[in-house]
């Protein structure tokens, strides 16, 4: 658990929430619903969306809750991320996303944690699946996006400079002042995952980030046909492609160490191919979109080796 809560109001912290939105109408209304339910008091937070230039409702769903709404087209999710934080004026800042929905005790947690972890300045949680899918495909792709994931199950101190989720900007809290000493997120509109760089920076300057497995929300944001499927882990393969080239992970320390890591992309598609033939496993339609999964991530991973950020 996250300690009991702190009950004096005097010592909370004004907490700032960070959207960054495009194009979100379908879930928007659920993301800001859960916020402005949590328990938390109304005075002592504030929403910011920073928009890419939707052209869907989502500027009007926005008019529906008070919240800043910042709207700059054609800008990147690391610029509206870093826009929000400049204009924010809480002390810590508290990322999620426009396909989220956090518990009521949210806001609670975060700002009891930093008030009992004073040493803290950045917590971060897992991204649950939804209880309820619209079919197999989505219900499916969001346990293995939960699976894969591997949180630990204990709070945890993240000192890695390996592509991990432990530190998602869909469930994730840093103190402002880590923020700017690190020189915010990355604002290449090639990069449509901006946490992990964000993450290797506050790590590198030996800023202590905690993982909180009890720390947890709820993503909605998984698609519903095996092409959907494809384009998303082809997207996010592209993704660390780009930051495996462009940021040089060192390697690890023994040869063996490093065969896995070469090995491991190879050797989770074949467990799943095996998994998908055998007569005995069921069902066999997850191991199908596991699949499907791996492959697209693994291709788009190929592709974005050969992507350079822009300066």
């Amino acid at each position: 658990m996250l300690g009991v809560f702190v009950n004096n109001l005097e010592g909370l912290s004004l907490l700032s929430v960070s959207i960054a939105t495009l194009n979100s109408a379908q879930t928007l209304r659920y993301t800001l619903s859960s916020i402005f339910s949590n328990d938390y008091p109304k005075d002592l937070f504030e929403v910011m969306l920073a928009d890419g230039g939707s052209t869907d409702d989502t500027s009007n769903i926005a008019k529906e809750y008070p919240v800043r709404f910042l709207s700059r087209p054609n800008t990147s999710v690391g610029f509206r991320r870093n826009l929000s934080v400049k204009e924010s004026k809480g002390e810590i800042i508290c990322f999620t996303d426009s396909d989220i929905i956090v518990p009521r005790d949210w806001l609670r947690k975060i700002s009891d944690y930093f008030q009992l972890h004073p040493e803290v300045d950045g917590v971060g949680g897992p991204l649950s699946p939804p209880s309820a899918s619209r079919n197999e495909i989505q219900k499916y792709t969001g346990e293995l996006y939960f699976e894969d994931q591997a949180c630990p199950k204990s709070a945890t101190k993240i000192d890695t400079l390996e592509y991990a989720t432990l530190f998602p900007t869909a469930n994730s809290a840093i103190r402002k002042d880590a923020l700017i000493s690190v020189g915010w997120f990355p604002e290449s509109s090639l990069l449509g995952t901006i946490d992990m760089p964000l993450m290797w920076k506050l790590v590198g300057r030996g800023n202590r980030l905690v993982f909180l497995p009890d720390l947890e929300v709820v993503h909605l944001g998984f698609p519903t046909t095996l092409m959907g499927v494809a384009k998303q882990q082809f997207k996010w393969g592209t993704n660390k492609g780009i930051l495996k080239a462009e940021y040089r992970f060192p390697s690890p320390p023994t040869l063996k160490g490093y065969m896995k890591r070469q090995a491991y992309p190879y050797l989770r598609l074949s467990k799943a191919l095996l998994k998908f033939l055998s007569p005995l496993n069921r069902p066999r339609k997850k191991e199908l979109v596991r699949i499907c999964h791996y492959i697209s991530f693994n291709l788009g991973e190929i592709y974005g080796r050969g992507i350079k950020l822009e300066d």
